[in-house]
């Protein structure tokens, strides 16, 4: 783990400039993507997409906490719809 957090530390820069050039909207639609891709290779059991999508998962994780996801936003819309 010691490699993927120093690798983490020492791209999350070039993470950021790309973050930053993101809306807020975009940015919640790329962290559902990123963690429907990172999660679909160990919730299917066929192969949709190359097995080093998975490895993403750390660079998932920083990117659902750098960005204005609320969660509970999210809920709320979620339930909000579903009681129509």
């Amino acid at each position: 783990y010691l490699e993927m957090y120093l690798g983490l530390v020492l791209f999350s820069p070039v993470i950021n400039h790309g973050l930053k050039q993101l809306s807020d909207r975009d940015l919640t639609v790329f962290a559902l993507i990123m963690v429907f891709v990172t999660s679909l290779h160990s919730v299917t059991p066929v192969n949709l997409v190359p097995d080093y999508w998975s490895a993403l998962y750390p660079v998932t994780y920083y990117v659902i906490g750098s960005g204005p996801i609320n969660i509970k936003l999210l809920a709320l819309q979620a339930s909000a719809k579903s009681a129509f």
